[in-house]
């Protein structure tokens, strides 16, 4: 006949307390005795127990428990409040679900101190050990649940009896010790209940309570320190100066930098993170398209479309592949225009070297240009420079760059005459990727843009085609550039300088140059004398050549090189004086006289008036009339005794000058000079070289003009 079920569970009761009977009488025998238990009666672990506590004469009936200082106390509270905050709605629950039958759940710390009881009052009231501060390391309190589950590293149980402690004989303690990620044990939990059957499933509930806490504890513990390292990493980032952005697998950005948003003009980094790039830059923006790609890196020049605003940048985006084989996500590093614009200044070159101490020159032509340059370099306005080739033009242009307040920007050359005139648009404002075919898929930022805040130096100008000019001449009304194929303009902040080697205003009669460009760009005209018209510089120029070599000059090397006509200028006479100084070596000398300079090409032609063939290599004509009566015969815009009050004076939107009024009437030039001239004479009692120095210019100039209004005989 099978046993029912009730019987089985009376059996069951009546074996559990007929063992607790056992046991006590054991325990009693030993501790009042001195009775060995016999062979198997007890547990292995409580017999040893036992016998430490007779070993260290641990009183059942007295113990006295440690405690440790407050102040230490308080320590070990805070060490553990992140595991009380994950057990306490587990445990919680778990007394409120229990009906009363759990006295007690305590956490004790890794050296067994106790910190925290849950459950409430009713809880605390009931606890055994619950006091703050106490102890329960075997050598005071005896051998404890939390003392062996400690020792062993497993859950462990005590019943009624085989406690140490006189005042447990009618509980059951079950400790279960908490792991961290890296397997140690940093606290004990110990769950007390009274004497009965059901105490003996808290074993297995608490050891798989034990084990999900630690679990817990181990995603707070990857939770705080991908946090941490989420912190660290954005510290990081804003510790770069350049921009970085940073998206998931799906597009969307996570990561920003301070700088970044200063770039697109973003205040709050909630105003793009947690948005795809689609969103946020069109669907057609080009970090979605790379994301797309099968490339893995990719240096651009780029723009992004953010609240109808086009910001340009130049940088780098990578990939990231995750090793699941997720997806990829996106990293990108850049920078402005503007920042990329001052490393380029750096790295490439777009630096001006000279300033005004090497413009060599100390007659009285070249220093009244020199004094115009100055005055204009202290004004934003652009400047025309016009001279022949070799006179110095890009030296000048370098000079007024560095005594600009665009100082500290770019100094951005672009030589007109040796760029194709089919890429000479692209080369000035730049443009879109595949703007036109051949042209880079990232786009490319143009002269315009790079000189931003700095100089742009449009040299020979003069070769610059008719529609370029047109394009040219609307950037510089407008002030905004648009690359080729753009659409977003953008503001421009640059002082331009432009060169010729032609007379700009005879060409602009020729129909080969747009007057009203013409008009813009000569807001102040420094126009640089040919070599032959100041050759009391020549001597200078040459010693300034011979600077740190081991060769010097003869006086009748210098007079015959005053009585060349140097069609190449000054860069001829550097060429020569290089020759020169080899000639000599090779003949062993360490000079250089005459005959060396005839050997080098110097021959003795007439260098006057007929041969200056105008400012620019062809007969002046109308134009260079016109500069002469207001000039006298300097190469500038005017000469210092004839400039007005107010220098750069327009009147009624037509320029008259650089600084004065125009005169188109020859006669009045010619008698001007010819007074001029017949004055200084008398005043110097017609000696040559007395009056060509109070008139600024050479003596073969004297006597040509001489003998042009019939002052010789």
């Amino acid at each position: 006949m099978a046993v029912n079920y009730y019987d089985q569970c009376m059996e069951r009761v009546k074996e559990f307390y007929g063992n607790l009977e056992k046991t006590r009488k054991i325990r009693e025998d030993f501790f009042e005795r001195g009775i060995e238990p016999p062979a198997d009666s007890v547990s292995r672990i409580v017999l040893d127990s036992w016998h430490f506590c007779q070993k260290n004469n641990i009183s059942p009936k007295s113990i006295h428990r440690r405690f440790v200082a407050q102040k230490e106390y308080d320590t070990r509270c805070e060490k553990m409040r992140s595991v009380i905050k994950v057990i306490r709605p587990i445990f919680d629950t778990y007394m409120l679900q229990s009906g009363g039958r759990v006295n007690t759940l305590d956490l004790y710390d890794e050296d067994l101190v106790f910190i925290y009881t849950f459950g409430g009052v009713n809880a605390t009231k009931e606890s055994r050990y619950a006091v703050p501060g106490v102890c329960c390391d075997p050598e005071s309190a005896g051998p404890t649940a939390m003392s062996l589950a400690k020792s062993f590293g497993t859950p462990q149980r005590l019943i009624g009896p085989e406690h140490v402690d006189e005042n447990l004989q009618d509980r059951v303690c079950t400790a279960v010790p908490i792991y961290d990620g890296s397997n140690k044990i940093i606290g004990i939990i110990n769950i007390v209940e009274k004497l009965d059957v059901e105490a003996l499933r808290s074993l297995g509930v608490m050891s798989a309570i034990a084990q999900g806490i630690s679990f817990s504890l181990e995603n707070l513990r990857q939770r705080r320190e991908i946090e941490l390292t989420g912190l660290m990493n954005q510290q990081i980032l804003e510790t770069v100066a350049n921009g970085i952005i940073a998206t998931d697998f799906d597009g969307v950005i996570r990561r920003i930098n301070r700088a970044a948003l200063r770039a697109l003009d973003i205040k709050y980094q909630d105003e793009i993170v947690g948005r795809t790039l689609d969103d946020c830059f069109g669907k057609d923006n080009p970090l979605s398209e790379f994301l797309r790609s099968s490339e893995n890196s990719r240096s651009v020049n780029f723009s992004l479309l953010f609240r109808n605003r086009t910001h340009h940048f130049t940088g780098q985006i990578w990939k990231i592949d995750n090793r699941r084989n997720e997806g990829t996500s996106l990293l990108l590093t850049f920078q402005d225009m503007g920042t990329a614009r001052t490393l380029l200044k750096n790295v490439a070159g777009w630096q001006a070297n000279m300033t005004f101490e090497n413009v060599m020159g100390h007659s009285a032509e070249m220093q009244n240009v020199i004094r115009i340059a100055k005055q204009a370099a202290e004004l934003p306005c652009n400047i025309l420079i016009q001279g022949e080739s070799g006179t110095g033009k890009d030296v000048f242009a370098q000079a007024i760059h560095n005594a600009s307040a665009f100082r500290n920007g770019p100094f951005v050359t672009v030589n007109c005459a040796a760029i194709p005139h089919s890429l000479i648009e692209s080369e000035l404002f730049g443009y879109e990727g595949g703007a036109f075919t051949g042209a880079r898929k990232d786009g490319q930022p143009g002269k315009f843009e790079l000189a931003q805040d700095g100089t742009l130096f449009l040299d020979e100008i003069n070769s610059m085609p008719l529609d370029m000019q047109v394009k040219l001449l609307r950037v510089l009304q407008e002030k905004k550039v648009t690359r080729v194929g753009g659409r977003t303009p953008i503001p421009l902040n640059i002082r331009i300088i432009a060169a010729s080697n032609e007379d700009l205003l005879t060409i602009v009669k020729q129909e080969r140059f747009r007057m009203d460009l013409y008009y813009r760009l000569n807001v102040v005209m420094v126009e640089i004398p040919p070599l032959r018209r100041r050759t009391e510089d020549i001597e200078e120029i040459c010693r300034k050549f011979l600077q740190g070599r081991d060769v010097f000059l003869l006086s009748d090397a210098v007079e015959r090189m005053k009585h060349y006509s140097w069609p190449g200028n000054v860069r001829e006479l550097e060429n020569v004086i290089e020759r020169a100084e080899i000639q000599a070596r090779m003949e062993g000398k360490a000079y250089i006289d005459e005959g060396i300079i005839a050997k080098c090409g110097v021959t003795l032609d007439s260098a006057g008036e007929e041969n200056e063939a105008g400012s620019f290599g062809g007969r002046r004509g109308h134009a260079g009339a016109e500069r002469e009566a207001l000039s006298g015969d300097a190469g500038s815009s005017f000469r210092e005794e004839d400039a007005p009050e107010a220098p750069l004076a327009r009147s009624g939107g037509k320029e008259q000058g650089s600084f004065g009024r125009r005169t188109s009437s020859r006669e009045l030039v010619r008698d001007r000079k010819e007074q001029e001239l017949l004055s200084a004479l008398e005043e110097n009692h017609w000696n040559i070289s007395q009056t060509a120095k109070q008139l600024g210019m050479a003596r073969n100039t004297v006597y040509n003009r001489m003998r042009r209004y019939g002052l010789s005989e």
